[in-house]
């Protein structure tokens, strides 16, 4: 014999749902809250000290370490675009090691 379930369970069944819902979002606020303070703190901070770097380098000392730093960046980047470039053309012509039938070669 099969009874159908009543409807205080029912209810019982909604309320908890809601109340388990209702903490899911507390704790989702409460999280998000958190991050959004980091991310606030990291900003006003990259910022201020970002200030104090122009402020004791001066605006020109400023812009020549971000030429520097800019052409370092460059050179690393065409550094490793070649050596990618001549990975591939030695992977194209089979000059990495492969193992075969004969074993490495």
């Amino acid at each position: 014999m099969t009874t159908s379930p009543d409807l205080a369970s029912i209810a019982l069944l909604i309320i908890i749902l809601f109340f388990s819902l209702k903490i899911l979002d507390m704790a989702w606020r409460a999280v998000l809250f958190w991050v959004q303070l980091a991310a606030r703190i990291v900003f006003w901070g990259a910022l201020v000290l970002g200030s104090l770097y122009v402020w004791n380098r001066g605006v020109d000392g400023t812009v020549d370490d971000a030429q520097e730093l800019a052409l370092y960046w460059a050179d690393q980047y065409a550094y490793y675009q070649q050596q990618a470039e001549m990975a591939r053309k030695l992977g194209a012509q089979g000059g990495y090691a492969r193992r075969g039938r004969e074993g490495w070669r």
